[in-house]
C-alpha cells in the first residue's frame, strides 16, 4: 500500500474524503483554518493509502474524484516522508503556517506570501511612511511592474 495523489472536482475534498473512508481506504485531506473558515490546504486534492491494483477503479470512479494522479505507466506513489512532512506542520489537527517576517532591505529579493501574486518573486523598494505597505518591484514575463502591498505578505528570500 502507497500513497497517491488524488484530484477532487471542486469543493468535493470532504465528500471524497468521507466516501473513501468508509470503504476503509486510509485517506489524509490536509485542512487550514484561514479567516476563520476551515478549507483543505491543497483545494482540488487528498492524499489516499491504498494497492493500486486493488483499488485503482474503485476510487477512479468514487463520485466527487475527477482522477488519480498518474503518468504512462499508472498512479504515482508518493514517498511516505512527503506525507509525514506534511502531518508534522498540524497543530490540533490543522496546517500551521509560520510566517518568516525578516524584515527585508532596499534591493533585496522578497516572495509575496497572500494574495493573487502569491508566489512572485521582487525586488523590496521602499516602506511607504506612515503605512504597513511597502513597494515591490515585481518582474512578470521581462515587465518590472510596481506593486504596493502590506508588509506581513512578504518574506526575503535568500
Amino acid at each position: 500500500m502507497k500513497w497517491y495523489v488524488i484530484n477532487t472536482k471542486p469543493f468535493k475534498e470532504v465528500l471524497v474524503e468521507k466516501l473513501l473512508s468508509e470503504i476503509k481506504i486510509e485517506v489524509y485531506n490536509p485542512k487550514i483554518i484561514s479567516n476563520g473558515r476551515i478549507k483543505s490546504f491543497f483545494p482540488c486534492y487528498i492524499f489516499s493509502k491504498f494497492s493500486a491494483e486493488k483499488h485503482y477503479r474503485l476510487i477512479k470512479y468514487t463520485r466527487g474524484v475527477r482522477k488519480i494522479l498518474e503518468n504512462e505507466y499508472g498512479p504515482i506513489p508518493l514517498d511516505e516522508r512527503i506525507i509525514q512532512e506534511i502531518k508534522s506542520r498540524e497543530e490540533n489537527g490543522f496546517i500551521v503556517i509560520k510566517k518568516r517576517i525578516i524584515p527585508p532591505k532596499v534591493g533585496e529579493k522578497v516572495e509575496i506570501l497572500e494574495g493573487p501574486f502569491k508566489g512572485f518573486q521582487g525586488i523590496f523598494e521602499k516602506e511607504m511612511s506612515g503605512s504597513e505597505r511597502v513597494a515591490v518591484l515585481l518582474k512578470v514575463v521581462n515587465y518590472q511592474a510596481r506593486l504596493f502591498i502590506e508588509k506581513n505578505k512578504l518574506t526575503k528570500v535568500d
